[in-house]
């Protein structure tokens, strides 16, 4: 569908092409390229298609054209036939992926020549193994080519995600739990920091997103849907300033949810600070690894052996931020305005135990740092 006055109406509609295959469950996807993108001299819709136990079509067609007759068998000579996903960094790189059921491969375009002929494109070579819920998605943007797909076997896959580097792929970073993850789809935004979605191991729709254009640390997940749901052909779209939809296939129709930046609590993994107190000792938890920015996390004062904790006072970088003189002691530390990089964390424990039949009160402060990614 094309519209000539900024989106208002849509009144004409452009044939791609027929791609004269027959299947089920069609998925794919399409991208546009400005004139001079890969040597075309018009504006271009690319398009690519998945056709189980066919192949992958790809078809290149001018905005202009009211058709083309030409497609592009780019999963032929591997016999790949599903999870088909193109890319375009301006002008000149176009990549594809294509997946057999269990691993999954990559071609570009070399450079020279009509992209609508296949003798045009690189081998096909192989990038990862993969499984039958690869769902394999290519972006691009002002950060670079990325790509996310499903890798391992049943019940112990998980998403990962690489970068393009103009002849490869750099190293994977996991993007999601292991287990039985499903549907994911990745997107790059115009400032170059990718998001993803994805449908975990238990059902739930979720949502983290990287926390700054070098796409290397990614927020704690957000959870938006419960565990009834089926999260098929799940589309996420996102602004700059991190706002957007996701969309997904559910009976009965589509459905949509709005997301905003944002993270909970940290829960990962923590640390103990500890110190000894008469014949015990007083330790507090905190965390092992990076706190996304404005991400709250929790403090916990706890005892071993014949002590007694009174009070608990926090604080970060010399100024408190909570006291608590009721057990259990758990104070939550907020990380709104702090810098990046590390800050000093503190504890200041008010504790009793018998010495010689006798009270005896002491004060002992519990001192650890913490990073802001």
């Amino acid at each position: 569908f094309r519209s000539n006055d900024g989106g208002t109406t849509f009144p004409t509609t452009v044939n791609p092409g027929d791609m004269n295959q027959s299947g089920d469950n069609i998925a794919g996807g399409a991208i546009f390229g400005s004139s001079g993108s890969v040597g075309r001299l018009s504006d271009t819709i690319f398009t690519i298609s998945d056709v189980q136990t066919v192949g992958i079509s790809f078809q290149a067609t001018p905005t202009e054209s009211s058709g083309e007759t030409r497609t592009v068998n780019l999963g032929g000579p591997v016999s790949a036939s599903y999870q088909g996903s193109i890319a375009l960094q301006a002008p000149d790189t176009l990549v594809a992926t294509m997946a057999t059921l269990d691993k999954i491969y990559w071609r570009k375009w070399d450079g020279s020549g009509d992209v609508n002929d296949v003798s045009n494109w690189t081998a096909p070579a192989l990038l990862d193994t993969t499984n039958v819920n690869s769902t394999a998605k290519l972006v691009s943007g002002p950060s670079g080519m990325y790509v996310a797909y499903s890798t391992g076997t049943t019940s112990h896959a998980r998403f990962v995600l690489r970068k393009f580097t103009g002849a490869g792929w750099g190293a994977p970073v996991r993007l999601t739990e292991i287990g039985s993850p499903n549907f994911g789809d990745l997107v790059e935004d115009s400032a170059g920091r990718l998001h993803f979605a994805w449908q975990d191991t238990s059902g739930r729709l979720r949502y983290r997103y990287a926390r700054s254009p070098a796409n290397l640390l990614f927020s704690q997940a957000q959870v938006l849907g419960p565990s009834s749901e089926n999260h098929a052909f799940l589309k996420l779209g996102v602004n700059a300033a991190g706002r957007g939809w996701i969309a997904w296939d559910d009976i009965p129709g589509i459905r949509a949810l709005p997301i905003a930046p944002g993270e909970p609590p940290y829960n990962g993994p923590t640390k103990k600070t500890s110190k000894d107190v008469g014949n015990g000792a007083v330790f507090m938890k905190s965390p092992k690894l990076c706190v996304g920015p404005g991400q709250v996390f929790k403090v916990k004062v706890k005892k071993e052996g014949k002590v007694t904790i009174d009070e608990v006072t926090v604080s970060v970088d010399g100024n408190k931020v909570g006291t608590d003189s009721k057990s259990p002691f758990k104070i939550v530390v907020p990380t709104k305005g702090l810098a990046a990089g590390a800050h000093s964390l503190k504890a200041k424990v008010t504790a009793h135990f018998k010495k010689n039949g006798k009270k005896k009160t002491v004060t002992k402060t519990l001192t650890t740092t913490f990073t802001i990614c």
